[in-house]
């Protein structure tokens, strides 16, 4: 698929899109089926992506038109912010990334997101724990930063509310890469 074929693909308006524009406000129907946890006092949704176990990642597109309440995901979630901006709440602060940027989220990291518009287009890929297998960690020779958040992230013992961001200034290697 070349690039031009790619941006349309991306930005055709989806059926879970088209409930949002038709839907001002309103969250998915889907959120019933969805399940919850209490976490500090707060019913936060845990999204769980049974696929990601059998194939160890999964990539899609968030839906445009709509904001996520509060949430964790029960895998490591990357997002590249492909068009536009996405801004996320963590821990009570607002972060926001451009076109370009990345964010990895660990399991338990608590998070809602901001409503984005026709433009902002967020590829999501979630990461099961065995994709970070002794192979992969192997080659991570290096201590750095991403080392770190690794091994956290597959440590059973560890707390799991870790995410590292990275502001790409519009790089067009990090574009090329995705």
């Amino acid at each position: 698929m070349h690039n031009q074929d790619l941006d349309t693909q991306l930005r055709q308006i989806t059926e879970s899109e088209r409930f949002y524009l038709n839907n001002p406000g309103e969250i998915s129907p889907k959120y019933k089926n969805i399940n919850k946890k209490n976490v500090n006092g707060q019913q936060v949704y845990r999204f769980e992506h049974p696929r990601v176990s059998q194939t160890e990642i999964e990539i899609s597109k968030d839906s445009r038109f709509t904001s996520v309440p509060l949430h964790t995901h029960t895998n490591v979630n990357m997002n590249y912010i492909y068009s536009g901006s996405c801004t996320y709440v963590v821990d009570g602060k607002e972060i926001t990334l451009n076109q370009n940027d990345v964010c990895i989220f660990d399991t338990d990291v608590i998070r809602s997101k901001k409503t984005i518009g026709e433009n902002d287009i967020v590829i999501n890929i979630s990461l099961s724990n065995s994709f970070f297998s002794n192979y992969f960690l192997s080659r991570l020779t290096q201590q750095n930063i991403l080392t770190g958040f690794i091994l956290t992230a597959i440590s059973a013992t560890r707390q799991h509310d870790n995410y590292l961001i990275f502001n790409t200034q519009n790089s067009q290697k990090i574009r090329e890469l995705f």
